[in-house]
């Protein structure tokens, strides 16, 4: 598993997710127009690209998700 993120993500939690086994992928410049999240956004599509059977859920294109507007119960 990859996550791409950016400079402000902690390293306490950077250390957490490789001790789990993830890559973590920091973008390093922020997009002109987009800020950080268009820089993310784009390093995933970049990584989506070199391996085919590569994919990344979102809360809009996961099949088993529900709605934006869906309210999680919590028991």
């Amino acid at each position: 598993m990859t996550v791409v993120t950016d400079p402000g993500m902690e390293p306490l939690m950077r250390g957490l997710l490789r001790a789990h086994g993830a890559e973590v992928d920091v973008v390093r410049e922020p997009h002109p127009s987009g800020g950080w999240q268009q820089a993310r956004r784009e390093r995933v599509d970049e990584l989506l690209m070199t391996a085919p059977d590569a994919w990344c859920p979102t809360s809009t294109t996961t099949p088993t998700t529900s709605p934006p507007t869906a309210v999680w119960p919590t028991s």
